[in-house]
């Protein structure tokens, strides 16, 4: 088993009672023998409700943005992962990175 394989079937387990995320098949399952991780991951809405699972009502679940238009779509995922970035400085968790660039880019700060 690889480590994509295993954070994809625990994040499909810890979500998996979450019914905004099973729409379409948009973020839930997340299929752990591809490349779905990071796809899925790309918008920045399972972020979001993964910070909310360890620290509950970091992120109110309607300030994350999951439903936009082609025209809107890069501002809304922006919007997304800056809410994910500060929302884990606020609870504590170290950040590599201070933008939503690092998320996108995939850069390693180090």
């Amino acid at each position: 088993m690889t480590t994509v394989n295993a954070y994809s079937m625990l994040i499909n387990q810890l979500l998996k009672d979450d019914k905004s995320l099973h729409k379409n098949d948009t973020w839930l399952p997340i299929n752990p023998n591809s490349k779905d991780l990071f796809t899925k991951f790309a918008d920045g809405v399972l972020l979001c409700k993964l910070i909310n699972l360890c620290e509950p009502d970091t992120i109110d679940d309607r300030c994350i943005n999951m439903k936009w238009k082609k025209l809107t779509k890069k501002y809304k995922i922006i919007e997304n992962l800056n809410i994910a970035l500060t929302s884990c400085k606020t609870i504590g968790i170290k950040v590599p990175g201070n933008s939503y660039r690092t998320l996108i880019d995939g850069d390693n700060p180090s």
